[in-house]
């Protein structure tokens, strides 16, 4: 780094000399901005809303090499910033689509960034199961029954008290 002075020289069969010089400056190369690369989720992929979503990706840096912590700043277009590090869990992404963004930020400040898409669907009522199934019962008598919602995210739920009862 700095100012240099090259010099060339040269002799000829005759013994004759030349020379000359030239002057350069060699300065520091700029900061290269990190590379950001997410291995998970999939771009495209679809979660069900509450579902567990894993997030992995790195940083790496020509001057600092590996970026880790907090060097990595995951953000959700919709949700804000949803994460940090090379990998975390997350179940509470909003429902809609989200695009996915890790930031990599070197020592210097300087960023560079990877992006995937993924869908967060609304959890929906797959199926109704009342039981019993089937009941015998005397005129004046009352029997209980139950009424449980199956979801798309195989949860289940009893809505007995939220269920609208008809004969």
């Amino acid at each position: 780094v700095g100012l240099h002075l090259i010099t060339c020289r040269a002799k000829d069969e005759a013994g004759k000399v030349g020379m000359d010089q030239i002057a350069i400056r060699v300065e520091e190369a700029p900061n290269q901005a990190p590379v950001a690369a997410i291995q998970s989720p999939a771009n495209g992929a679809s979660f069900q809303a509450g579902q567990a979503i894993q997030f992995q990706g790195s940083g790496t840096d020509a001057e600092d090499g590996n970026l880790t912590g907090g060097a990595l700043v995951w953000t959700s277009d919709r949700d804000g910033q949803i994460g940090t590090g090379t990998a975390f869990s997350s179940n509470s992404l909003s429902e809609n689509t989200h695009v996915i963004t890790l930031t990599a930020t070197d020592g210097e400040g300087v960023s560079g960034t990877a992006s995937v898409t993924i869908t967060v669907n609304a959890v929906t009522v797959t199926g109704l199961a009342v039981t019993p199934e089937t009941a015998t019962i005397q005129t004046g008598e009352s029997k209980q029954f139950t009424c449980t919602a199956t979801y798309s995210d195989g949860s289940t739920q009893d809505v007995t008290a939220d269920a609208d009862w008809s004969n």
